[in-house]
Protein backbone atom coordinates (compact mmCIF):
# COMPACT_ATOMS: atom_id res chain seq x y z
CA UNK A 1 0.00 0.00 0.00
CA UNK A 2 1.34 3.23 -1.33
CA UNK A 3 1.94 5.93 1.94
CA UNK A 4 -1.04 7.87 0.71
CA UNK A 5 -3.90 7.92 -1.42
CA UNK A 6 -3.21 10.91 -4.76
CA UNK A 7 -6.78 11.22 -6.33
CA UNK A 8 -5.89 13.88 -8.78
CA UNK A 9 -3.66 14.24 -11.17
CA UNK A 10 -1.54 16.88 -10.32
CA UNK A 11 0.48 16.91 -7.19
CA UNK A 12 -0.59 19.11 -4.05
CA UNK A 13 -0.04 22.14 -4.76
CA UNK A 14 -2.30 24.39 -2.21
CA UNK A 15 -2.23 26.51 -1.45
CA UNK A 16 -4.13 25.57 1.51
CA UNK A 17 -4.09 22.08 3.07
CA UNK A 18 -6.84 20.95 5.99
CA UNK A 19 -6.43 18.33 7.82
CA UNK A 20 -9.09 16.54 10.05
CA UNK A 21 -12.37 13.62 10.99
CA UNK A 22 -14.55 14.09 8.23
CA UNK A 23 -17.95 15.60 10.05
CA UNK A 24 -20.15 15.72 7.31
CA UNK A 25 -19.96 14.17 3.70
CA UNK A 26 -22.24 15.07 0.37
CA UNK A 27 -21.03 13.57 -3.29
CA UNK A 28 -24.39 12.55 -4.83
CA UNK A 29 -22.27 11.86 -8.19
CA UNK A 30 -24.14 14.17 -10.44
CA UNK A 31 -23.43 17.78 -8.60
CA UNK A 32 -20.88 19.22 -6.96
CA UNK A 33 -20.09 17.70 -4.13
CA UNK A 34 -19.27 18.97 -0.08
CA UNK A 35 -16.73 17.81 2.50
CA UNK A 36 -17.31 19.22 6.45
CA UNK A 37 -14.31 18.64 8.81
CA UNK A 38 -14.36 18.68 12.00
CA UNK A 39 -13.00 22.35 12.74
CA UNK A 40 -16.20 23.25 10.58
CA UNK A 41 -14.33 24.25 7.63
CA UNK A 42 -16.30 23.12 4.33
CA UNK A 43 -14.33 22.32 1.12
CA UNK A 44 -16.28 21.74 -2.07
CA UNK A 45 -15.78 18.97 -4.92
CA UNK A 46 -16.25 20.18 -8.20
CA UNK A 47 -18.05 17.88 -10.56
CA UNK A 48 -16.47 19.08 -13.45
CA UNK A 49 -12.98 18.05 -12.36
CA UNK A 50 -11.50 14.60 -13.38
CA UNK A 51 -10.90 13.36 -9.93
CA UNK A 52 -14.20 14.16 -8.62
CA UNK A 53 -15.31 9.99 -8.30
CA UNK A 54 -11.80 9.57 -6.80
CA UNK A 55 -12.13 12.66 -4.15
CA UNK A 56 -15.94 11.60 -3.22
CA UNK A 57 -14.89 7.87 -3.04
CA UNK A 58 -11.94 8.56 -0.90
CA UNK A 59 -13.57 10.59 1.55
CA UNK A 60 -16.68 8.31 1.71
CA UNK A 61 -14.53 5.18 2.37
CA UNK A 62 -12.44 7.97 5.12
CA UNK A 63 -15.93 8.85 6.93
CA UNK A 64 -17.51 5.16 7.07
CA UNK A 65 -14.21 4.28 8.78
CA UNK A 66 -13.74 7.39 11.10
CA UNK A 67 -10.30 8.01 9.65
CA UNK A 68 -9.20 11.62 9.13
CA UNK A 69 -8.33 12.96 5.51
CA UNK A 70 -5.79 15.57 4.08
CA UNK A 71 -7.56 18.14 2.15
CA UNK A 72 -5.13 20.57 -0.25
CA UNK A 73 -7.15 22.99 -2.13
CA UNK A 74 -8.08 26.84 -1.79
CA UNK A 75 -9.80 27.85 1.31
CA UNK A 76 -11.03 30.79 -0.28
CA UNK A 77 -13.05 29.19 -2.47
CA UNK A 78 -13.37 26.25 -1.23
CA UNK A 79 -12.16 23.89 -3.78
CA UNK A 80 -10.38 20.66 -3.30
CA UNK A 81 -7.60 20.13 -5.30
CA UNK A 82 -6.32 16.72 -3.80
CA UNK A 83 -6.66 14.31 -1.27
CA UNK A 84 -4.67 11.95 0.64
CA UNK A 85 -5.08 9.29 3.38
CA UNK A 86 -2.64 9.60 6.17
CA UNK A 87 -0.68 6.53 7.44
CA UNK A 88 0.39 5.75 10.93
CA UNK A 89 4.29 5.49 9.92
CA UNK A 90 7.46 5.61 12.22
CA UNK A 91 10.84 7.00 10.47
CA UNK A 92 13.17 4.97 10.21
CA UNK A 93 16.53 7.27 8.32
CA UNK A 94 16.72 10.84 8.01
CA UNK A 95 18.96 13.17 6.02
CA UNK A 96 19.68 16.68 5.07
CA UNK A 97 18.93 17.04 1.29
CA UNK A 98 21.06 20.24 0.42
CA UNK A 99 20.41 20.00 -3.44
CA UNK A 100 16.57 19.38 -3.03
CA UNK A 101 16.30 21.78 0.09
CA UNK A 102 15.17 20.15 3.01
CA UNK A 103 14.76 16.55 4.64
CA UNK A 104 14.83 12.83 2.77
CA UNK A 105 13.26 10.60 4.91
CA UNK A 106 12.87 7.11 4.60
CA UNK A 107 9.96 5.37 6.84
CA UNK A 108 9.51 1.60 8.15
CA UNK A 109 7.66 -0.07 4.97
CA UNK A 110 7.25 2.07 2.10
CA UNK A 111 10.12 1.46 -0.08
CA UNK A 112 10.69 4.92 -1.24
CA UNK A 113 12.42 8.29 -0.05
CA UNK A 114 10.06 10.72 0.87
CA UNK A 115 10.66 14.69 0.56
CA UNK A 116 10.45 17.23 3.65
CA UNK A 117 10.51 20.76 1.63
CA UNK A 118 12.10 23.43 3.74
CA UNK A 119 10.34 26.25 1.75
CA UNK A 120 6.98 25.05 3.67
CA UNK A 121 5.76 26.87 6.56
CA UNK A 122 4.85 23.49 8.37
CA UNK A 123 8.83 22.75 8.02
CA UNK A 124 10.04 23.44 11.64
CA UNK A 125 7.50 21.21 13.39
CA UNK A 126 7.44 18.32 10.92
CA UNK A 127 10.83 18.39 11.01
CA UNK A 128 11.28 17.94 14.79
CA UNK A 129 8.42 15.09 14.72
CA UNK A 130 10.61 13.27 11.83
CA UNK A 131 14.00 13.55 13.82
CA UNK A 132 12.24 12.64 17.23
CA UNK A 133 10.59 9.73 15.50
CA UNK A 134 13.98 8.37 14.34
CA UNK A 135 15.58 8.42 17.58
CA UNK A 136 13.18 6.77 19.38
CA UNK A 137 13.33 3.33 17.65
CA UNK A 138 9.83 3.29 16.50
CA UNK A 139 9.23 0.62 14.02
CA UNK A 140 6.49 -0.91 11.88
CA UNK A 141 5.00 -2.60 15.07
CA UNK A 142 4.87 0.38 16.85
CA UNK A 143 4.43 3.73 14.75
CA UNK A 144 4.45 7.14 16.33
CA UNK A 145 3.36 9.59 13.65
CA UNK A 146 0.04 10.18 10.94
CA UNK A 147 1.94 11.01 7.84
CA UNK A 148 0.47 12.60 4.64
CA UNK A 149 2.25 12.57 1.30
CA UNK A 150 2.05 13.57 -2.04
CA UNK A 151 2.13 10.14 -3.79
CA UNK A 152 2.96 11.65 -6.96
CA UNK A 153 6.11 14.08 -5.97
CA UNK A 154 6.59 11.91 -2.62
CA UNK A 155 6.37 15.13 -0.68
CA UNK A 156 5.62 14.70 3.16
CA UNK A 157 2.79 17.03 3.58
CA UNK A 158 1.98 16.78 7.21
CA UNK A 159 3.10 15.47 10.06
CA UNK A 160 1.48 15.06 13.58
CA UNK A 161 1.51 12.67 16.52
CA UNK A 162 0.00 9.80 16.50
CA UNK A 163 -2.98 9.11 18.98
CA UNK A 164 -4.61 6.17 20.05
CA UNK A 165 -7.37 6.60 18.62
CA UNK A 166 -5.97 6.98 15.00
Amino acid sequence: MPASSNTSSASAAGPDFAFGAIKDLQCDFGSDGSITLSDNSVWRVDVTKRNYDAVCNTAKMLFERRKPILISGDRASGVVGFVSIPRALAVNRISDSAEAGGLDVTFHGPPSIYHLDRRRPWYDGAAMLLKKSAASGSFLDSPDLMVSVDTLTNEILDVRPLEADQ
